[in-house]
This record gives structure tokens, C-alpha cells and sequence, in this order.
């Protein structure tokens, strides 16, 4: 399966803290896809030990001239990531998404209940975490 930047509208862009600034590998593919994610709404999640992510906003703003943000970044660190599913879940609704996309509907925590099935069409296993379909929508699994 094929994925291209160009499907979606909504981009949410997660990535780690490297002295101060952002993962250069990210770096370099924000730059080399720059013209692509032009136009799309991007919101921006950054992992670190303790540093600030001022730097890495910075970065993306910087590399990413053209996008609409869709709200303040999430920064987990060291002392919040045992949180990091709940810090996620009440941050999502506080972006400014593009309308047009169906997006996440809702966050489960059991997908036994029914038949589950992953992004890539197959049935999802009892268990399987991440984000699948569930009667038409996109679910994630916690």
C-alpha cells in the first residue's frame, strides 16, 4: 500500500527533540516534501527528555512556510509520558483541523466487541493497538 501526502489535508507531524532542535532526518524530509504539505493544515507533536520545544517549533515553522497550524504543538517528556494516551486524546480536539476530513471519531480502549479492521483493510487481531476501522470510521486503539 502506497501512501502519498497528497490524499490527506490534515497532517499531523510527530517527532523528537535533538538538541534542542528538531531530528534532522525530519529536517531533511520536511524540506524535501515542502511543496507538497503546502496548503495543508499540520499540527505537530514533539517527544523529549526535559528540553524545551520552542526550537523544533521554530524549525517546522521555518521549514514549513505554507501550512496552516492547527493549534499549539504537544510536547510529552520524560515526566508526563506514563500520560501520553490521555495527553493526546484531550489534545486533538483542541486543534483546528481541517472540516473536510472524517478524522479519529473516537478513542477505545477494548475492540472486542466487534470486527475490527486495520487501515490496510485487514482484520484487525483481538488486541491490536493503534488506528483502525470500525464501522466505517477511524478508531484509535489504546
Amino acid at each position: 500500500m502506497t501512501v502519498s501526502i497528497d490524499d490527506y489535508q490534515n497532517i499531523i507531524i510527530v517527532t523528537p527533540l535533538w538538541w534542542s532542535q528538531m531530528a534532522a532526518i525530519m529536517q531533511t524530509f520536511l524540506f524535501q516534501n515542502r511543496t507538497k504539505l503546502a496548503g495543508k493544515t499540520v499540527a505537530m507533536i514533539v517527544s523529549s527528555h526535559s528540553s524545551g520545544i520552542s526550537g523544533v517549533v521554530a524549525d517546522a515553522q521555518r521549514l514549513l512556510p505554507n501550512v496552516t497550524w492547527a493549534g499549539d504543538a504537544l510536547w510529552i517528556n520524560a515526566s508526563n509520558h506514563s500520560n501520553r494516551n490521555s495527553l493526546i486524546e484531550n489534545w486533538l480536539p483542541t486543534q483546528n483541523f481541517h472540516s473536510s476530513t472524517t478524522g479519529i471519531s473516537h478513542v477505545e480502549s477494548d475492540v472486542k466487541k466487534s470486527k475490527v479492521y486495520t487501515l490496510q483493510g485487514t482484520l484487525a487481531l483481538v488486541g491490536q493497538k493503534g488506528i483502525v476501522i470500525k464501522d466505517g470510521k477511524k478508531v484509535a486503539i489504546k
